[in-house]
């Protein structure tokens, strides 16, 4: 048992006292005018204004600084040009410069025009994009059902990694021209003509663990402590990579998290992308936190907020260790695993560190879902919506809907074949067939043989399986339509699956309304502005779509409504290319729609002879 300190509240500092400045009046003299004399010269704007004129030149120009534009150097348009690339989101073209200005061969370097700090931020704001990349390659691996899309998106995510990682191998070996960041001849080089700062090593770690190469993410760590040897590394340690080390070390990110194969599913999930040796618990890393993160930080006491605490209950999830969690869940927010606020507890004011938000509830549910307390999620779900007033409305709560729905999807998942298994061991029914002393593998037509085999209580546990997934996920996308956050290709996808595994017209129909409301919603003109910005969106809404009328169509044709699928095209389809290509899709599968039904009409008309043999019999 621990507990953890809450911070103290900062003291302003300092306060800004306003004057304003009395207005002073100002008296004109109304001049005479002699009318009687023809030339006098009247007054123009020119000599109006050529005292305040005269006045004003006198001045420093540093009395009108806001005013005052300095001349445009080379470096000054070169920096505007970096910026108006960041602002357009061109990193591919930025990458390109920078790969160049850290060259040897380049004739512009980069110290020329770039301080090491603005280098940093630009790499930093690259490695956001090639995350990005990899993140959006993995939606569409989700969606589509080629991999064409999915395969060049990947090949192209990945050669931005590959040029992140030479603009850092140009800085660090600027004497090995094309020398890979993770050569061997360089791999115990710590002095170096660039010295690498702590938002270098945040840079470097981020962009690996996002690509889950654990393994590479920890060799930074290591560069680190050895380019400040003796413990002052710690002194260099910012709050992000502090986080960074949580996620490295001690499984603090979802995306990275191991799924191995249990009694019901034999299909391990592991998105990492290399093995990490050296992964320490979340206490040992937590302990190393609480003991030296005030040497940077400079404060008494260490600092605790929503960051550090959600990385902390990832960790705690991932170790499976459900009984620490709700009593860190408790001791922080008051609240139990029925979703109550516990008597007495002083809840937290909004302004503190650790009054939850949207990430905090995220984590609590993904961390209870992943350990299968399906009711506790739900329970959190509502408790926090209802003491801390958390909205799962807003744009930002679609993350919030993908992590739900995807952690619910992956652990509910089981096959009829393992459960059988499964059920076979645990009611120890006598095995008529031979097996392995470690594996039993016998088919449901194999197990009825057997005397003591309990069909009907089989069919039950199968039943109590599908009906606990369908119920999650049906109560979800419930929640989530109520809400509307927006569209999420993770949600649609989801539920497309349920369908696909217990398919039910009613809801088919359903589910195809809400994917062509969301498809009109973000549909605009090809010439529209704004039409790259929704494009990808639109793809995915009608990949979605295009695959349920598939599912659609395929359960008319397999009951031998084929005369239906022409008029549910017809209608239904979106647009005149769908249109062609489920007409061409339902006229390739006809053949086996048409064997389909001959082989049900012979299965019924034997069963028709046998009933009435059977009642010539009783006769």
């Amino acid at each position: 048992m621990f507990s953890l300190r809450r911070p103290e509240t900062l003291r302003k500092l300092s306060f800004r006292s306003l004057s304003n400045t009395a207005a002073a009046t100002i008296t004109v003299a109304q001049p005479v005018v002699d009318e009687t004399i023809p030339t006098q010269k009247r007054a123009t704007l020119a000599t109006v204004v050529s005292p305040s004129a005269s006045f004003v030149s006198k001045l420093s120009s540093t009395h009108f600084a806001s005013f005052h534009n300095p001349p445009e150097t080379e470096t000054y348009k070169i920096k505007n040009e970096i910026s108006h690339l960041i602002d357009t989101k061109k990193y591919d073209t930025l990458l390109r410069i920078l790969i160049k200005w850290t060259s040897r061969k380049g004739e512009t370097n980069w110290t020329e025009t770039l301080t090491h700090n603005e280098l940093t931020h630009i790499l930093s704001k690259i490695i956001s994009y090639q995350i990005g990349l990899i993140t959006r390659a993995g939606t569409a691996k989700m969606v589509e059902s080629s991999g064409i899309r999915t395969s060049s998106k990947l090949v192209h995510a990945h050669s931005v990694r590959e040029k992140i990682r030479t603009v850092y191998a140009n800085l660090l070996f600027t004497k090995a021209e094309g020398a890979h960041l993770y050569s061997k001849a360089h791999r115990s080089r710590l002095v170096t003509a660039f010295e690498l700062s702590p938002n270098d090593y945040e840079n470097l770690i981020s962009m690996e663990l996002n690509n889950g190469k654990l393994d590479l993410a920890s060799k930074w760590f290591q560069r680190f402590e050895q380019q400040h040897p003796n413990g002052t590394h710690y002194k260099y340690m910012t709050s992000r990579l502090w986080l960074l080390k949580f996620q490295v070390y001690a499984s603090a990110s979802p995306a990275l998290w191991k799924v191995e194969s249990n009694d019901l599913y034999e299909v391990e999930l592991n998105p990492r992308q290399s093995r990490l040796m050296s992964e320490r618990g979340w206490l040992e890393i937590f302990n190393d936190f609480i003991s030296n993160q005030a040497i940077a930080s400079g404060n008494v006491h260490f600092v605790f907020d929503r960051q550090v605490l959600s990385a902390m209950l990832f960790s705690i999830a991932y170790s499976k260790n459900v009984e620490q969690l709700t009593k860190l869940i408790e001791s922080n927010w008051g609240i139990n695993s029925r979703g109550k606020m516990v008597a007495g507890f002083s809840k937290l004011d909004v302004g503190d560190p650790l009054y939850p938000d949207l990430n905090i509830l995220k984590t609590i549910v993904v961390s209870m879902i992943f350990n299968k307390q399906y009711v506790s999620s739900m329970a959190y779900m509502n408790g926090f919506q209802e003491h801390y007033g958390i909205d799962l409305s807003k744009d930002n709560a679609k993350h919030f809907w993908d992590s739900i729905f995807r952690w619910c999807e992956i652990q509910t998942r089981f096959s009829e074949f393992r459960a059988l298994q499964h059920f076979i061991q645990k009611t120890a029914t006598t095995l008529l067939k031979p097996t392995d002393a470690n594996e039993v593998a016998l088919t449901l037509e194999e197990a009825q043989k057997s005397a003591d085999f309990d069909y009907e209580g089989y069919l039950k546990f199968i039943g109590d399986l599908r009906n606990q997934r369908n119920k999650l996920i049906e109560e979800l996308w419930k929640g989530y339509r109520e809400c509307s956050p927006g569209f999420s290709a993770r949600v649609y996808k989801t539920y497309l699956t349920l369908l696909s595994e217990d398919f039910d017209e009613r809801r088919c129909y359903e589910y195809l309304s809400e994917l062509a409301l969301q498809y009109h919603l973000h549909d605009v003109s090809p010439n529209s502005f704004n039409r790259s910005m929704v494009n990808d969106r639109l793809t995915k809404i009608s990949q979605l779509y295009e695959r349920t009328m598939k599912l659609l169509i395929d359960a008319k044709g397999s009951n031998g409504d084929l005369g239906q699928i022409r008029a549910i095209i017809s209608k239904w389809a979106l647009n005149e290319g769908m249109r062609s290509k489920l007409d061409m899709w339902a006229l390739s599968q006809e053949a086996r729609f048409l064997q389909n039904a001959n082989e049900k009409k012979t299965i019924m008309e034997q069963s028709e002879e046998e009933e009435d043999g059977f009642l010539g019999l009783m006769s």
